[in-house]
């Protein structure tokens, strides 16, 4: 594309978010992504509505660039919002951050915008458990409870003063779970229906019965 759009229907074309098809730690799909988002940023917002914003906001997201994530989300809500927080497509500061500055209300900025938050926190991207994944620097004092993943799993971590102490994984229907390790060593903590399968420096993978449950715990202690 070489000019400005609300729709970045080439972005979903080339698979990378909603599809989720390219995978960004795939060095010659991280090449296409970077390229394709150069672009976009280059081309500018000139024709965006508010959920271009928070559609980028995911993007971002995925892309592990947290601060441009949480940027682009402020703008959304500062800027494309009303009083009672309906998202409205044009830009309602009059910031310049779009040209459209009209108010139709449309729902699925607001939907856009709790999926890119979660999209910050946890992902689970071609069966890979990310705790914190694009977390902005300012953020120290964070955390979530039972989002759940890829697979049925529940995940719930705590963030204090930056540092992540552990984490905990459910499995309500059993299964295999694949973790990229948030810290360079750990060890299990209390544990029910799980087996260890295998454990790296970057990766853990645990299988669980139904209903297993585990606590992982940074091993800096």
């Amino acid at each position: 594309m070489n000019e400005s759009h609300r729709h970045f229907s080439h972005i979903m074309a080339m698979a990378f978010h909603p599809l989720g098809l390219l995978d960004f730690n795939n060095e010659k799909d991280k090449q296409i992504i970077e390229n394709s988002i150069l672009r976009m940023e280059k081309n500018g917002s000139s024709q965006w509505c508010g959920y271009s914003f928070s559609w980028l906001a995911n993007i971002y997201a995925r892309m592990y660039r947290g601060e441009d994530a949480a940027k682009t989300l402020r703008i959304f809500a500062s800027c494309f919002c009303s009083p009672n927080s309906f998202h409205l497509n044009g830009d309602q500061c009059k910031a310049g951050h779009s040209s459209f500055t009209y108010d139709p209300f449309t729902l699925e900025g607001n939907f856009a915008f709790a999926s890119a938050i979660q999209e910050i926190l946890l992902q689970s991207n071609n069966g890979i458990i990310q705790i914190f994944p694009a977390i902005p620097s300012d953020w120290k004092n964070i955390s979530f409870k039972n989002l759940r993943e890829e697979g049925a799993f529940l995940v719930s971590a705590k963030k204090e003063s930056g540092i992540l102490d552990s984490f905990t994984i459910i499995a309500p229907e059993g299964g295999i779970a694949r973790i990229r390790l948030p810290f360079p060593t750990f060890f299990v903590g209390h544990s029910e229906k799980m087996e260890q399968m295998q454990s790296g420096k970057k990766e853990l993978i645990l299988k669980f019965e139904k209903g297993g449950k585990a606590l992982i715990r940074n091993g800096y202690e």
